[in-house]
């Protein structure tokens, strides 16, 4: 059969962010004004080029509506989340953008999501600017521009805690929500994200030791909807927060576990033997002192990053500082993760660490992700039925199961970093082409027949997980795309 051209890649995360100066956009007859802007600081190794070309500024908002979705009793403002992500200015991170933003739409997300772009032309800004006016003309899709922050010009990845750092002291309109999130532009939305966490759940978690993972259960519903490692739950000092909070955020645990809390120490890895805590957080740093299961258990976080925005200032004014330090000494992947790791730990700001913001690769076997929610799919009182993960799937359509994202366990976000392939299906990020939402765009093709001949009998759990995210990727970038249509290609 003929393959989709669909989106994938092999490495973990492609992010990047920047840091700019903010210009004002006037009403419709203005021009736009750059501020010049001048980067300060404390960090002489650093050397980096902040000129920003003509017209760097934001797209305002035509009129002010934060709330676009059916809202409840319990809903309340103030648990309106900003979702942030950053990019650079290729049309690969481009076209995830929209897709994120369309995604987030059909889960229910309220407020807005602004792009922080990095090093765009002056055409090229002009370009995004009028199309994201088109996309969403309540001006809750937003867009920031930065400035290259790459570290020694070629780092690219520390651009996310410069940029999201200068939009928190620089956005154009200002942040007026109180909590933010910033996302990765290959993650799409599942569910709405929101404040809550052990609100509204009930007291006694639900162990599944085959998994080493903890579960909080709606006690109305039955339905689980917080998932974490059982070992960060025999760390905690407290039960589950209610909510996120000022003091208290949440974020996805990620896998990095705490090898840098050894570092410079006789057990640690080669790669952290001659590393410096005391050159990143100062000789008396609260993260010089902190433990291995400390770094493991409260600061492994990785996007989904959710905090009140008082606490974003200090976390992105700290990474950002701290960006440079640990690249120095660990010139790798992830050296802006670790980066956050320490910088947070210097906060003694420990993140709630939930296993379900997100999934990602088929093949993962660490309880930081939902993974074991898809598997549960499968399960009915007569066995397993793998083919419910592509049933009632079409170009445009969701699976039966998951039609009501909020009758089942699912997680937040999907996120497309690995590569898909199954079913004489490819769905690899990289081979998406950059014009995908273009007004004469054609879908991607989905061939659920074959997927679900693929999924009769016993498949492997890597095999129906690679379906999963097939007959879900494709539907929703189709419906993104057919929103797109109606939105920026109809007078």
């Amino acid at each position: 059969m003929r393959r989709p051209t669909v989106v994938g890649k092999k490495k973990k995360r492609r992010a990047c962010s920047g840091v700019c100066l903010l210009t004002a956009l006037g009403t419709i007859a203005a021009v736009l004004t750059v501020l010049p802007f001048a980067l300060h600081l404390q960090l002489p190794e650093i050397s980096l080029d902040v000129s920003l070309p003509a017209g760097v500024g934001n797209v305002p908002p035509v009129r002010s509506r934060l709330d676009m979705t059916k809202r409840s009793e319990d809903d309340n403002d103030d648990d309106i989340v900003h979702i942030v992500f950053s990019t650079d200015c290729s049309g690969y991170q481009h076209w995830q953008g929209i897709a994120l933003w369309y995604a987030a739409q059909a889960a229910g997300q309220r407020g807005p999501i602004t792009r922080i772009a990095s090093g765009c032309q002056k055409k090229e800004q002009d370009k995004i600017t009028s199309e994201w006016r088109k996309i969403d003309k309540t001006g809750r899709f937003r867009v920031h521009f930065t400035s290259s922050m790459k570290l020694h010009g070629s780092y690219k990845y520390s651009n996310k805690p410069g940029g999201i750092k200068h939009w928190l002291e620089n956005a154009n309109p200002p942040i007026t929500e109180s909590y933010v999130c910033l996302l990765d532009p290959d993650m799409l939305p599942l569910l709405p994200i929101t404040t809550a966490l052990g609100r509204g759940l009930g007291t006694k978690p639900r162990h599944r030791s085959e998994e080493k993972q903890v579960e909080f259960v709606d006690s109305q519903t039955g339905v689980a909807r917080i998932l974490r490692t059982s070992d960060t739950m025999e760390h905690m000092e407290q039960e589950i927060p209610s909510r996120v909070a000022l003091g208290s955020p949440a974020g996805q645990h990620f896998g990095i576990g705490g090898d840098w809390a050894t570092a410079g120490s006789p057990r640690a890895r080669p790669v952290w033997k001659n590393f410096s805590k005391s050159n990143v957080c100062g000789v008396n740093g609260p993260c010089v002192t902190t433990s291995y299961e400390d770094a493991r258990n409260k600061y492994a976080v990785g996007p989904v990053y959710l905090a009140h925005v008082d606490d974003w200032r200090r976390i992105a004014h700290a990474w950002w500082s701290a960006m440079p330090r640990v690249h120095d000494q660990y010139p790798h992947l992830l050296a802006e993760m670790y980066a956050l790791t320490m910088a947070t730990s210097n906060l003694t700001l420990p993140w709630t660490l939930i296993s379900n913001y997100m999934v990602s690769g088929p093949g993962v076997t660490s309880p930081t992700e939902a993974w074991s929610w898809i598997d549960d799919l499968t399960k009915n009182s007569r066995g397993n039925n793998a083919t419910v993960v592509c049933d009632g799937a079409s170009l445009y359509t969701l699976p039966f199961v998951t039609r009501n994202r909020t009758a089942v366990a699912l997680p937040t976000t999907l996120h497309f970093c690995q590569r898909y392939e199954v079913a004489g299906h490819l769905f690899a990020k990289h081979k998406i082409p950059h014009d995908f939402f273009r007004c004469d765009g054609d879908p991607m093709p989905l061939n659920v027949d074959a997927l679900m001949d693929g999924l009769v009998g016993n498949p492997s759990k890597i095999v129906t997980r690679k379906s999963f995210m097939m007959c879900h990727l494709i539907p929703i970038l189709n419906l993104a795309l057919k929103s797109y249509k109606r939105d920026v290609c109809t007078i």
